[in-house]
């Protein structure tokens, strides 16, 4: 309810547009609200010093596994217990379903409508009607890594309008538990097994306050699982109520074969301390030996993966000191060429959001035109040049030449900062393809990304 009222003395760029509605919001909406917030602003603070009691006195998990059973026909699109299954594809997306005030202030639409179009979006997945909208199997590495194309040919072919075929979606920054039945809602039936409610709740890691915002969904039973908090934070800043860490999850693929798959969310704006390489070690380390403790004799691995939203980039000179840490020596990113230096076809996933409004993200067809277009895409998405870390990246816009003109640049719409890594030393496994996805286009400030394993010798 604070939330709410506090979001009707700002304004986006949208509502800049028609002063008169969002005088409404301060005549009308904001004295109801802040009304409502007086009466029941006692409850609050009484239900946050009994909830600090609760987590003290009683065991609170970490995490929730939320499962619905399986139909005894299992239908052609969930063969959940497939032997001959190889191939198995990931999704990242970092969606920004919180309180509506953070919206407000990163310049997004009402949060509720924006859940209600996520999930509309969601209900397309995995689809099998021969409409538009049709999910197809992501199979286009050959094609990225042995072609002749031109880059923005290229792109064309590592951006896409629609879903693929989805076995598994790691999603960031859901924040309110509504939001997060509302997902489920809309992934069920074709996913049926979910990790929701990640956090670990205590002074050091959120105040007894926020969520991680992490949450995973599953085709597959979901066997275990593990969070780690993460403490690198900026103890006097708004970091401190969140949650950020690592929730690590073990699925049964059947007939004795189990995958890894883990979901972070690292420190954003870290400026000029050092938070997220510190994490990221623990990070790594945190998810190979939970690897270890879990995987029994008489299992076999058949993957094990690392989604997320890594808040650093892998050409900016501000992130060169993360570009080399270990992690990449074991997991592998398929869109880097090495540290520093990414693959030609890769865009960026990180938006401006002072330009979220813009009728080039109106729709997911014309913003995948924008996308693969190499001076409008540096508008819309961060340049990959950036020299610090700093909140000023919500309001940056590209620069320009000395003409006055922007022109195409190698880093330009190219801060990629949402990932997927593979472990396929370990997995034998082999990327088949990868994806930039703008199913969410104006929905969410960031790019969901998409990539399909094949699995085995």
């Amino acid at each position: 309810m604070l939330s709410l009222f506090c979001s009707c003395f700002w304004t986006t760029t949208e509502e800049g547009k028609n002063p008169s509605r969002k005088f409404v919001h301060y005549i009308v909406y904001a004295p109801i609200l802040g009304l409502i917030e007086i009466v029941t602003f006692p409850l609050a603070v009484f239900g946050y010093f009994f909830w600090i009691i609760i987590c003290n006195v009683f065991h609170v998990p970490d995490y929730a596994i939320l499962s619905y059973p399986d139909e005894p026909i299992k239908s052609p699109s969930n063969p959940t217990l497939d032997e001959s299954k190889s191939r198995y594809t990931f999704v990242t997306a970092n969606l920004l379903l919180g309180i509506e005030s953070l919206g407000k202030f990163q310049n997004m639409p009402f949060v509720y409508s924006r859940l209600q179009k996520i999930t509309d979006s969601f209900m397309n997945i995995n689809r099998n009607e021969h409409d538009s909208c049709k999910s197809e199997p992501l199979c286009n590495s050959p094609i990225l890594e042995g072609s002749k194309l031109t880059n923005e040919e290229l792109m064309d072919t590592s951006v896409s309008h629609r879903w693929p075929q989805v076995d598994f979606m790691c999603f960031q920054e859901v924040w309110d538990r509504f939001f997060t039945y509302k997902l489920v809602q809309s992934l069920y039936p074709e996913f049926k097994h979910f990790v929701v409610d990640v956090a670990h709740h205590s002074w050091k890691e959120n105040c007894y306050f926020g969520t991680s915002g992490l949450m995973i969904a599953s085709r597959y039973p979901i066997m275990e699982a593990k969070f780690h908090a993460c403490r690198h934070k900026r103890y006097s800043t708004w970091q401190q109520p969140i949650c950020y860490g690592i929730i690590m999850a073990k699925v049964d693929l059947g007939h004795k074969k189990v995958g890894y798959i883990a979901n972070l969310h690292n420190v954003a704006y870290e400026g000029k301390d050092d938070l997220v390489s510190p994490f990221m070690t623990e990070a790594q380390s945190e998810f190979n030996l939970f690897r270890e403790d879990t995987l029994k004799s008489e299992e076999k691995l058949t993957f094990a993966t690392i989604c997320g939203d890594f808040n650093f980039d892998n050409m900016s000179p501000s992130d060169a000191h993360l570009q080399k840490h270990s992690i990449f020596s074991q997991y592998s990113d398929y869109c880097m060429e090495g540290p520093g230096v990414d693959k030609p076809w890769i865009v960026g996933t990180e938006h401006r959001q002072i330009q979220i409004y813009e009728k080039e993200l109106s729709s997911p067809k014309s913003m995948k035109n924008m996308m693969v277009d190499h001076i409008k895409r540096r508008y819309f998405i961060i340049d990959a040049d950036v020299a610090e870390q700093t909140m000023d990246l919500m309001y940056c816009q590209p620069k320009a030449d000395e003409n006055g003109e922007v022109r195409p640049k190698p880093f330009g719409g190219r801060r990629r900062i949402d990932r997927i890594l593979v472990d396929a030393k370990a997995c034998q496994s082999k990327v088949e393809g990868y994806q930039f996805l703008t199913c969410l286009a104006g929905q969410t400030d960031h790019v969901p990304v998409a990539l399909t394993l094949k699995c085995g010798p």
